[in-house]
């Protein structure tokens, strides 16, 4: 690789960079004026650099996923936009319409956590197809075998990754976000931590359908 050649990616990764920032932001207007005016508690990093690393992450992401398609053109752009979208957004604004919509966040700014991600999926997702150079098709792409098993195969497969999922959303979701008190009540569940079977148990009575959903 070349001096030209690097100097051409490192335009392209900044061009990507300033244009999701800007396409995130954007997005954000969206509940711009929805959101209470409550100063959130210090995280582990300060704004600014949290901000870096989500501008650089997910750019990397993208740019991965592009390059390594065997896809091209508005095949590629529209699959990758939907799926961004699904992973970023719609999972995880479903589960705050499941959570949340009855007690911390109203039918507006549930609405506006759904439309915030389109920016970034639809419209940067595209544009970073074409500025990798990825929107002509071609002839002599081989297709994949890696997803050609029996049905039998798929569905223990699927099922497996859902458990696992399950299981690794749920130890996740309580030995790190559950320990915050503050989380806690604005989930509806103020007070002492309750023990992790206890918890588990009373979920199960509770709301059995949480765990299918």
């Amino acid at each position: 690789m070349n001096g030209k050649h690097i100097f051409s990616w490192i335009l392209r990764f900044s061009a990507l960079l300033i244009l999701f920032y800007i396409f995130f932001i954007g997005g954000t207007l969206a509940i711009s004026d929805l959101l209470p005016d409550t100063p959130s508690e210090p995280g582990l990093l300060p704004n600014n650099i949290g901000m870096l690393i989500l501008g650089i992450s997910n750019t990397l992401l993208v740019i991965a996923l592009i390059l390594s398609s065997r896809w091209r053109g508005w095949k590629l752009a529209f699959a990758l936009a939907f799926s961004y979208y699904g992973a970023v957004t719609f999972l995880t604004q479903i589960e705050t319409w499941y959570f949340l919509s009855e007690i911390t966040v109203d039918g507006q700014l549930l609405e506006g956590l759904f439309i915030m991600g389109l920016p970034v999926a639809f419209i940067y997702v595209p544009l970073a197809v074409w500025i990798l150079g990825k929107t002509q098709a071609k002839d002599d792409v081989i297709p994949s075998t890696a997803l050609i098993m029996p049905v039998r195969q798929w569905v223990w497969k699927l099922t497996f990754i859902a458990l696992a999922y399950l299981m690794l959303y749920w130890l996740a979701g309580y030995f790190i976000a559950w320990q915050n008190p503050s989380l806690r009540a604005f989930y509806g569940s103020p007070g002492e931590i309750v023990p992790f079977w206890r918890h588990t148990a009373n979920t199960l009575h509770t709301n059995p359908g949480l765990f299918p959903f």
